[in-house]
């Protein structure tokens, strides 16, 4: 499934379906300091006349000085507990899927998240204001049922690469 961005960041934009259909939304008021971002979930009603739902989904407390935290499912989870480094001298992170297996965020200009049989599960696709093609997170079939935490982790992960440099200068959605 393709996740089309509308707006070229992590922090407040849009991600929607092939078909129009927006399925998450991210928002981060602007402030000197505390920033939280709110991740949003649509909820698509049933029936002719269903009107749909947002349901936050997460919170990100960003911290410069001290942990950042998500606030998940009603608990707050430090990142490096919650979204740990795998190494001392790498920044991908990795976490625990509801299915028990890991799977690793690999950060660049296209992150990647990966299986640990490095299978790869969901990438980030920059857009291009010369191409005009708007970016997007492409998500394997296989982590639907868990789609929430790729979303959740890839702003985290997006967010921490454009702040060391990782982003495409010259990127636009």
């Amino acid at each position: 499934m393709d996740l089309t961005l509308t707006h070229n960041t992590p922090l407040n934009t849009e991600f929607v379906r092939p078909d129009g259909v927006a399925l998450y939304s991210t928002s981060t008021p602007h402030k000197l300091s505390g920033q939280t971002t709110k991740i949003l979930k649509y909820t698509i009603g049933d029936g002719p006349d269903a009107k749909g739902s947002m349901d936050e989904t997460a919170r990100i407390n960003w911290h410069y000085i001290g942990p950042t935290q998500i606030i998940y499912k009603g608990e707050k989870l430090e990142v490096d507990k919650f979204l740990p480094k795998t190494g001392k001298l790498t920044d991908t992170r990795s976490f625990i899927a509801p299915n028990g297996q890991t799977y690793r965020w690999k950060i660049g200009i296209a992150p990647y998240l990966e299986t640990a049989d490095s299978k790869r599960v969901a990438t980030y696709h920059p857009g291009s204001i010369l191409t005009g093609k708007k970016a997007r997170v492409e998500v394997d079939v296989s982590v639907l049922d868990f789609i929430d935490l790729v979303i959740i982790t890839w702003v985290y992960m997006e967010k921490t690469n454009r702040d060391h440099g990782g982003a495409l200068v010259g990127s636009a959605a």
